[in-house]
């Protein structure tokens, strides 16, 4: 923050807010991408006992 002390103050704020909103988004895109793991892991041991089939199965009878 040094370096933008040169700067007004509504750019200082600007370039925080910048790096704040990239910050955000790169702790959400770690988020997304925990979750997406969990989930097919999750659902890649379902496959294997063949749940997901019976479900479909299920409901293609209905």
């Amino acid at each position: 923050m040094k370096d933008l002390e040169h700067l007004p103050f509504h750019r200082r704020h600007l370039v925080g807010a910048s790096i704040q909103l990239q910050k955000a988004t790169k702790f959400l895109d770690f988020g997304v991408v925990r979750a997406m793991r969990f989930l097919y892991s999750k659902f890649r041991s379902l496959a294997r006992y063949g749940i997901l089939h019976l479900l479909n199965h299920a409901r293609t009878q209905s």
